[in-house]
């Protein structure tokens, strides 16, 4: 066990951190199975706090270094095609 204590982060520490803009995107991140943001501690009634080193340090390196490529679809469903110009 490390001899170090954990640094406990706030609310208005994630944001200054431009770890997370707003309280209801942080609880659509920690509802969401793709993105899993940690649910942190209850230190009172109205206080919550995440560790740096055991949530958030963990969840920012878990984070994917490039964007996911989505092809692109039609309102159907279907893979847009291109269309062949027709005066070629």
């Amino acid at each position: 066990m490390s001899d170090e204590l954990d640094t406990w982060l706030n609310f208005k520490d994630l944001q200054r951190a431009n770890i997370v803009p707003n309280w209801p995107t942080l609880r659509a991140w920690q509802d969401s199975p793709e993105i899993q943001f940690p649910k942190g501690r209850l230190f009172g009634p109205n206080s919550r706090r995440w560790s740096k080193q055991t949530e958030i340090d963990p969840w920012i390196a878990s984070r994917p270094t490039a964007l996911k490529v989505i092809p692109a679809r039609n309102p159907r469903g279907h893979r847009k095609e291109k269309l062949k110009d027709d005066a070629a």
